[in-house]
């Protein structure tokens, strides 16, 4: 965020003579249409990308700015996007290093870093909305969007003024307050990790086992053993995996793993692979998000103001309830999002679920932390209270699950239908909510 920018608009004639629009955010972020495509951009040869020097060749921060702008921003598969977002969107700086400072062969920096640009292009709009303030710039530095996904191996306790590594270690999360919720004992060993992770099959494909959050039936599917030596090194495991995973065919292993194991294994597609798919054609149409209005005739609205937790542009979204329903890392890192952002979220997990502890030291950052076993009908009225005084509700877990405590999308719903205001109910999961796989 920072100073207000200068907008401006003009015209330019290309090398055959048609006249396109440019768009300039007003200091050296410019991008221009595409003849003949309203909705498809290009930037401009000679943008000066800052942090790394420009090679001619290929960018990392100039590619996140093609993400942003052309697979988000203009895509007709982002849905309802307000319209304030593109003029947010100029405003938006990238910098970084060209050539990727983690090697990989995705556009992974690119495409962290320009979700980290819509974000912030979407607050941006809020806080203008909301608040009445001025849309502000905002610079993405592709370098440090890179780490986003390995934020729980970064993450430390400041204690007496010192840096405290507490990363995977059980003994050292406790201490600060972390209970070991590694029920099945999934991080014990590295042959127990290792259940998940992508080995070649016999057809030459890849395949992704994955253990989850009990390696057991997995190990089991392979014919393994379940326990391993602490000790042993990462690279013996991993071969030991290899070996046994080369003895199947791709599809044969998919049947076994999901059908027979009911396991979250997949066969590593490509992306025109994966599109060719049944659940990939009943997904086409789906962008980042799926956006399902309730029927209920409560206006639109923001959330009430809170006097203990006053909202305003430096935290705009304080004051935001959230109940937050999540584990392991996809759902609560949304919610680690919104508390970052200054909402109130209550996390409500059980003892007798497991989840990934050595997570928590950074997805719980913000949060408060609450155990309901909702097995237990005392413990259900209470998050049925907490969930009529929401805002917003998160859930993360497999289908169905929720639906058995009465806590379905429409009960929800339901349970807000007589006060001013609604509520916006959340549902991650890893395929979408269309086809054979969601």
């Amino acid at each position: 965020m920072g100073e207000r920018a200068p907008e401006t608009k003009g015209h330019k004639e290309d090398d055959a003579g048609a006249e396109t629009e440019v768009i300039d955010a007003g200091e050296g972020d410019p991008y221009q249409q595409v003849e003949g495509n309203p909705n498809r951009f290009s930037l401009h040869s000679n943008l000066s990308m800052g942090g790394g020097k420009a090679t001619g060749t290929y960018s990392i921060p100039k590619e996140a700015r093609h993400i942003f702008v052309n697979e988000i921003l203009y895509n007709a598969l982002v849905p309802t996007l307000p319209q304030d977002i593109k003029d947010a969107g100029k405003l938006v700086r990238f910098t970084g290093s060209d050539v990727p400072s983690i090697p990989i062969n995705w556009r992974f920096a690119e495409s962290v870093s320009a979700l980290k640009a819509f974000e912030a292009s979407m607050l941006n709009v809020l806080r203008k909305r909301k608040y009445g303030s001025e849309l502000s710039w905002v610079t993405i530095d592709t370098d440090h969007a890179s780490l986003f996904f390995m934020s729980p191996f970064l993450a430390k306790v400041v204690e007496d003024g010192e840096l405290k590594e507490i990363a995977r270690n059980p003994e050292k999360l406790e201490k600060y307050g972390f209970q070991n919720a590694d029920l099945h004992r999934a991080s014990a060993s590295p042959h127990r990790q290792l259940a998940t992770n992508i080995y070649e099959t016999k057809d030459g494909r890849f395949y992704h086992v994955h253990g989850s959050m009990n390696p057991d039936p997995t190990l089991e599917a392979l014919g393994m053993d379940l326990d391993g030596d602490p000790a042993e090194e990462y690279e013996s495991v991993s071969n030991r995996f290899q070996e046994i995973v080369r003895e199947f065919d791709s599809q044969e292993l998919d049947a076994l793993m999901n059908d027979k194991f009911r396991q979250a294994g997949t066969i590593a597609y490509s992306t025109e692979e994966f599109q060719a798919t049944e659940h990939g054609k009943a997904n086409k149409h789906v962008g980042l998000y799926e956006i399902r209005s309730s029927q209920t005739k409560q206006p639109a609205s923001w959330w009430p103001e809170n006097d203990s937790m006053p909202s305003s542009a430096e935290r705009p979204l304080a004051g935001l309830k959230v109940v937050d329903l999540t584990r392991v890392i996809a759902a609560p890192t949304i919610t680690r999002g919104l508390a970052e952002m200054g909402a109130s979220v209550m996390r409500i997990t059980a003892p007798h679920l497991t989840d990934l502890s050595g997570v928590h030291q950074d997805l719980n950052w913000g949060k408060w932390t609450a155990h309901l076993d909702l097995r237990n009908e005392d413990d259900r009225r209470q998050l049925v209270d907490l969930i009529r005084e929401a805002d917003v509700v998160v859930e993360g877990y497999r289908p169905g699950v929720m639906e058995k405590y009465g806590l379905s999308r429409n009960d929800i719903f339901e349970l807000v239908k007589d006060r001013d205001r609604g509520v916006i109910h959340v549902k991650e999961n890893c395929y979408g909510w269309n086809g054979q796989w969601r």
